[in-house]
């Protein structure tokens, strides 16, 4: 007799799966992630960043987040202290109106307000979880999470007071669905979302207009399994939306400044602040310099020519005419621009056309 034939059959022996496969583990991983992520946030901002004192573009966030929570407006933020506040769109108004937000529920503080960026960060990490995992599989999204959790660019950023706080996580969510339209076809829900996505996110940079050409529209017009029909009306849903959210602020721009613009920023400063001789050695390397600005706008005033009182036309510089300036001429304040402003040196007034884009 075959013994064998009457031994217990013994269960077959598999390997366990691992935690972070099933919904629930994955989902407490991510939430362990997520507490480091806020836990590395939190310190940089006390310890490293407490004494170190705010950039000139962290104080404006800060202060137009304090003039829109004071009912004072959209304002070019050293008029408050002037007594007549005067309208700007120097920057996009969706990180100042989250500042206004921040702000009411934690106080104007420099360290409250530095702390603003956690929560965009932590939403960047789950973001960048949920990408990893629909690119790859569970674990890749994990590991992603853990890198961005951790990365001393995105910590720091994160701290800036800065529009990048949010910058980064609307990008990630544009990604996440532009791959769900593309990866399973027309959602209506899904496409206006994501057009939603993409105005908010040229509220908040005006460049990351980019990402409705890059990513939006190419992901919508390749979507899997839809007709051509379908993909094009879903393609023009999207511009429809983006519209619909940019609109309402360029037309306030026209109203305010007399420009249809996102921003009347002039990214003449970024690249003249980032490339001179403090920023290629010393302790400025890699950074910005506002003196390099200076020394910049001095070695182009010659060629910034002002026009006679009775000018029909602003001013321009190489060539270019500035929408802020074309909006002051047109309105005949006197002296809008020229040396001698109320509150404003001649020495600071020619610096004006491009540190600052043409503001005034």
């Amino acid at each position: 007799m075959n013994r064998e034939s009457h031994s217990p059959e013994r269960p077959s022996v598999t390997p366990n799966a691992h935690a972070w496969e099933s919904p629930r583990g994955w989902a407490l991983s991510l939430a362990l992630i997520s507490t480091v992520a806020v836990a590395a946030r939190v310190a940089y901002v006390l310890w490293v960043l407490g004494p170190v004192r705010s950039g000139l573009d962290a104080i404006w966030y800060q202060l137009q987040g304090g003039s829109i929570l004071a009912g004072t407006g959209y304002v070019v933020p050293t008029s408050l202290f002037e007594g007549e506040p005067t309208p700007t769109a120097a920057f996009p108004p969706v990180y100042p109106a989250y500042q206004a937000l921040w702000q009411w529920m934690f106080g104007p503080g420099a360290t409250a307000v530095r702390m603003a960026g956690v929560v965009p960060g932590v939403v960047t990490v789950v973001l960048v979880a949920i990408l990893g995992r629909a690119l790859a599989d569970a674990r890749v999204g994990l590991l992603a999470a853990g890198a961005v959790a951790l990365s001393p660019t995105l910590v720091a950023a994160d701290s800036s007071t800065m529009s990048e706080n949010l910058t980064v996580p609307l990008v990630l969510a544009a990604l996440v669905l532009a791959h769900r339209v593309l990866t399973k076809g027309i959602g209506w829900t899904s496409v206006i979302a994501l057009g939603a996505v993409c105005g908010v996110a040229v509220l908040t940079r005006q460049d990351l207009a980019l990402i409705v050409v890059l990513v939006a529209l190419p992901a919508v017009l390749a979507s899997a399994g839809t007709g051509m029909g379908a993909r094009l009306s879903a393609a023009a849903l999207v511009v429809l939306v983006v519209v619909a959210v940019v609109g309402p602020w360029m037309w306030r721009n026209h109203r305010a400044v007399g420009t249809y613009a996102v921003s009347t920023i002039s990214p003449s400063s970024a690249l003249a602040g980032s490339n001179c001789d403090a920023t290629f050695g010393g302790p400025d390397l890699g950074s910005w310099s506002f003196p390099c600005v200076v020394d910049a706008t001095h070695r182009r005033s010659r060629r910034w020519r002002w026009p006679t009182p009775n000018a029909r036309e602003p001013p321009t510089t190489s060539g270019l005419t500035c929408p802020a300036c074309r909006s002051c001429w047109r309105r005949e304040r006197p002296g809008c621009g020229q040396p001698g402003i109320r509150g404003i040196s001649p020495a600071v007034t020619r610096t004006r056309p491009v540190a600052t884009g043409g503001r005034w």
